[in-house]
């Protein structure tokens, strides 16, 4: 999935699964903004960090009749996409962004059952 939106032989990412009081208090700290969020991306060169709020991803599984791990992976697409210069900040630029997240979870359900392997112990 990473070379779909990067060009970069090596990349490592590391996602952190916090609840929205976790969340809240990292949106403050790193982008000014008091308020929980579904995801938010740090960059550092080939390096990204995701920090995913599972408060959130689970109301929202709720509200789209979606699975909780269905909302997740969906969150990690969209933060991949945040850390390779993909911005949602205007309507036009959410349009674009929901449109490449959809091309790459199609791509990704056509090639994994993700029900299955985010499910494995």
């Amino acid at each position: 999935m990473l070379r779909k939106v990067c060009r970069r032989r090596r990349f490592s990412l590391e996602i952190l699964f916090v609840g929205d009081r976790d969340i809240r208090k990292l949106n403050k700290r790193f982008k000014g903004r008091g308020d929980a969020t579904d995801v938010l991306s740090f960059g550092l060169g080939a390096m990204g960090l995701i920090a995913i709020s599972l408060d959130t991803a689970s109301r929202n599984a709720k509200i789209f009749g979606t699975l909780l791990h269905e909302e997740v992976v969906r969150y990690i697409v969209h933060g991949i996409l945040h850390l390779f210069g993909y911005d949602d900040d205007t309507r036009l630029h959410r349009l674009e962004m929901a449109g490449k997240e959809d091309i790459i979870l199609r791509s990704l359900c056509a090639n994994t059952n993700l029900s299955k392997v985010l499910t494995r112990r």
